[in-house]
């Protein structure tokens, strides 16, 4: 039987649901009873991860250490977490938790081939001026290539836009042209390090691997739930 999933979710709703359906997509299965069972969390009143860390808003650690634990008290065998800024509060998080806690950056940055020279990361504020993905790529000997300060906040109305507002072909458009301007300076590969950008961006308009942190951590957890690693 396979074990069952904890989801820390609701930063945002949309892409928790995404990531739901992007795990019954990765895991084919002869009868509804063979699914996975996801306990899932979605808590949009997660404090702003960007003013925590910032130091400029409430701690948003301790709520979500909250959702970590009501997860496993109910009944969940290991934890994920869909935000890739939420990420900067994982290793406090696990401590609190005993059992296992994946990790959406470590997951992607696996995914890294060591053909890859550069890379271009499309993220929010939260993560690119803590450097939760640059300082990991590095030390394995990646270059990263990050948007300048006007086109991350360019990309943070945009980002929560899409986290409240209906989608429309303004949005993707817009997110089409910053996934180009990374592009454009020469990046090998691409990291959508921030779950609300899958909801817009066709990575099919991208002639550049594209590696979808979201995409990634449903593979992960599917492949987790399903082995016999506890």
């Amino acid at each position: 039987m396979p074990k069952t999933i904890g989801i820390i979710g609701g930063m945002g709703c949309k892409a928790t649901i995404l990531f739901l359906q992007t795990v019954l997509d990765k895991n084919p299965v002869k009868h509804e009873q063979d699914q996975i069972r996801m306990l899932v969390d979605i808590c949009p009143t997660i404090p702003n991860r960007h003013q925590s860390i910032n130091g400029i808003g409430p701690d948003a650690s301790q709520p979500l250490t909250l959702v970590a634990t009501n997860l496993q008290s109910i009944g969940a065998d290991f934890l994920v977490m869909v935000c890739n800024t939420a990420h900067y509060y994982h290793d406090v998080i696990a401590a609190r938790v005993d059992i296992p806690f994946l990790s959406m950056i470590n997951s992607t940055i696996s995914r890294v081939p060591d053909t890859c020279n550069s890379v271009g990361i499309m993220a929010a504020e939260g993560i690119l001026y803590s450097r939760l993905y640059q300082d990991k790529l590095v030390e394995l000997g990646f270059e990263c290539i990050i948007w300048d300060d006007d086109q991350i906040a360019e990309f943070m109305g945009l980002m929560f836009k899409i986290k409240t507002d209906p989608i429309t072909s303004l949005e993707k458009d817009k997110m089409i042209q910053l996934a180009k301007i990374l592009l454009n300076r020469g990046v090998d590969c691409l990291i959508l390090g921030c779950t609300e950008i899958p909801l817009v961006l066709d990575v099919q308009e991208l002639d550049i691997l594209v590696l979808d942190s979201l995409q990634i951590l449903a593979e992960d957890s599917v492949h987790f739930a399903n082995s016999a690693d506890i």
